[in-house]
């Protein structure tokens, strides 16, 4: 199962992704899969558990 992630930057066009169940890093930084270019956005912000189940963020500091 594959789930569509919408990320929306303030200025920004909407951008659609497929993404299959995984844990993802979310941030600025070039290691992270899901990048947001965004000055409030720390280099490794969250990440992001998709399962069959449900999806979830943690807020990783």
């Amino acid at each position: 199962m594959d789930y569509l992630i919408t990320i929306a930057l303030p200025g920004q066009s909407p951008q659609q992704i497929s993404m299959p169940c995984g844990a993802y890093l979310v941030g600025r930084g070039t290691d992270c899969p899901i990048r947001l270019e965004d000055s409030s956005v720390s280099e490794l912000h969250a990440k992001l558990i998709l399962t069959p189940t449900e999806a979830w963020i943690e807020d990783v500091g």
